[in-house]
């Protein structure tokens, strides 16, 4: 199944990144998804964190979630936008339904893009949604 095979994935990504390290911590600690994942993907990774005890496996007690959504303002800021909010909102459950305590902390990033003259009417601008958990000074490091 789609979940065995991420969660295997995910508990091998784990291996990897502490054999390469050389360190005591066994979790990983950030977790980015990508403007090209499908929501059938976040759909799974739901599921797969929705799990105390496996959350604790592959994220630990200190992690930082990022999801950057592209919106393209030539229609008003509303085209790509839908099919990309499935992004923020799984972040946002991060912050409402599995770890509700601190240190919990979510914030929206907003990038501009330069524009040229050639295409002054076509704004395009990168959202990162974040999550960061277990981490006392999350504002001092987000500036």
């Amino acid at each position: 199944s789609c979940y065995g095979q991420t969660l295997s994935s995910l508990r091998a990504m784990v291996k990897k990144a502490t054999s390469d390290d050389n360190t005591s911590k066994n979790t990983l600690s950030t977790l980015i998804i990508d403007t090209k994942t499908p929501n059938t993907m976040g759909r799974i990774l739901h599921k797969i964190f929705n799990q105390t005890l496996v959350r604790r496996e592959i994220l630990g007690e200190a992690y930082v979630i990022l999801a950057p959504v592209i919106i393209d303002d030539e229609n008003g800021g509303k085209e790509g936008a839908s099919s990309s909010s499935w992004r923020k909102v799984l972040v946002q459950r991060f912050r409402t339904e599995f770890e509700q305590f601190s240190p919990a902390h979510q914030a929206n990033l907003f990038f501009n893009a330069t524009t040229t003259e050639a295409n002054a009417n076509n704004h395009k601008y990168l959202e990162v949604a974040t999550f960061s958990f277990g981490d006392k000074a999350f504002f001092e490091h987000l500036t």
